[in-house]
């Protein structure tokens, strides 16, 4: 299988930070990596003065995996600027024994400002949560990768849609995952948006035990304070139907949510249990994430979850989907760890330094598409493996998000950014000022 690579020549070579591709045989490739991005070292000879160099490889990317992840991308860079319509329901409501007869949606759900995001920003958000999930199998969004390029609406309405007919193009477990995934990466928009910023995933960690029923997401704010996060997702409830409505987040705030505001140490001082409804586009209602928001609790027995774990996972997930279990194994748990020096390209992102972990866009001579995150954050990420975690626990995102719209806005045009500091989105080789070395 031939893979191909890009390179930097050491300073000592006056090709220096020039790019440039090669092909290659697979075979030699550094172990450790997930198979669709691998690192390591060979040697290279400068074609313009023969002189012979050490190449410093960056990333490699079968063919295949490649035209599939760009397949996506080129969607989400396609889907333009989209948004779903916000309700919350109040908890009263939500825990009654019943509604009365011919409910009407109005009387139970608040409107709030719809939530508004383009498609790099869901696309990175869908990639993060699943990575969150540690339990998924190794490139655990390619189902999803291939199957958003068939069923989501790229018409020109501004509410996020998917298809007509959705359930004739996907078999049940498909529709199942599909729904559930887009749900969940709402949910981390809405999360966004209410300021809590670091996300790890309850489920996935062995202190909560096997077969029990956690809770999606514990997030945390840049003031440290917690919020539990249950997410369902269903691309069928054509309507704001209250009754059904209400029994679905009846079901996660009673089983998923208020055990685990009562259980973790420290504790969430909110819950949310949210229900993401995407509608086929000649629907009669708009898309919608619905919520409801009950206090914190305190609890008899809480599971300890350390000061730093939220962060540690956020950026574990990220690592991963980079190409980087190693690093991200590393960083969930630093017992003993004993980190590698890796070489990576740094770009530029409004003004922040970014590194990045790349691959190949097929549809570009000299373009790819990164995954990376801000320097100030990996730097605090290597502190962390190396034994001092304070850097990480007091780091707060990206400055100025909030008021920075333009930020946002241009960002969206190519990629996201993330206020943790995590990137997504397209990298020409121009875009490239600089190579960072980070022990990891």
């Amino acid at each position: 299988m031939k893979v191909k690579f890009a390179w930097r020549a050491e300073d000592r070579h006056p090709a220096t930070q020039v790019m440039d591709s090669i092909s290659v045989e697979s075979k030699g490739l550094a172990d450790g990596l997930h198979p669709g991005i691998k690192r390591a070292g060979l040697s290279a000879r400068c074609s313009d003065c023969n002189v012979a160099s050490r190449a410093v490889l960056t990333f490699a990317t079968i063919s295949m995996g490649a035209d599939m992840i760009g397949l996506f991308l080129k969607v989400a860079q396609t889907l333009g600027t989209r948004s779903v319509r916000v309700w919350e329901w109040d908890k009263a409501d939500v825990l009654k024994q019943r509604l009365p007869n011919n409910p009407v949606w109005t009387d139970f759900a608040k409107e709030h400002p719809r939530l508004r995001f383009s498609g790099w920003q869901l696309a990175h958000a869908i990639v993060k949560a699943d990575f969150l999930t540690t339990k998924n199998p190794v490139l655990p969004g390619l189902g999803f990768l291939l199957q958003s390029c068939d069923v989501l609406a790229l018409n020109h309405t501004p509410n996020f849609r998917i298809i007509d007919n959705i359930a004739g193009t996907l078999n049940d477990f498909a529709f199942t995952g599909f729904s559930g995934r887009t749900a969940q990466g709402i949910a981390i928009l809405f999360a966004t948006r209410m300021k809590y910023i670091f996300a790890g995933h309850l489920g996935s960690d062995p202190a909560v035990g096997k077969g029990v029923r956690a809770a999606d997401f514990l997030f945390e704010n840049t003031s440290k304070e917690r919020m539990i996060l249950e997410s369902k997702g269903s691309f069928s409830l054509s309507t704001n139907d209250p009754t059904k409505v209400k029994t679905v987040l009846k079901n996660a705030l009673q089983e998923q949510v208020y055990p685990w505001l009562a259980n973790i140490s420290p504790p969430a001082t909110k819950g949310f249990a949210t229900y993401t409804c995407v509608r086929e586009e000649s629907g009669p209602e708009d898309s919608a994430i619905i919520f409801v928001d009950p206090s914190g609790e305190a609890g008899g027995e809480p599971i300890e979850i350390g000061k730093s774990w939220i962060r540690r996972r956020n950026y574990a997930a990220w690592l991963d989907a980079m190409g980087l279990p190693g690093p991200a194994e590393r960083l969930r748990d630093s017992r003993d760890a004993v980190p590698h020096l890796l070489n990576m390209p740094i770009i530029h992102v409004m003004g922040r330094r970014i590194a990045v972990m790349l691959t190949w866009n097929p549809e570009a001579k000299f373009g790819f598409y990164g995954l990376g995150i801000e320097e100030k954050a990996i730097n605090a990420i290597s502190e962390t493996i190396t034994g001092r975690e304070a850097d990480l626990v007091e780091y707060e995102g990206i400055d100025g998000w909030d008021d920075d719209t333009a930020l946002r806005r241009l960002v969206d045009a190519s990629g996201s950014l993330m206020p943790d500091g995590t990137f997504l989105g397209r990298v020409d080789a121009h875009d490239i000022i600089g190579w960072g070395q980070y022990k990891l």
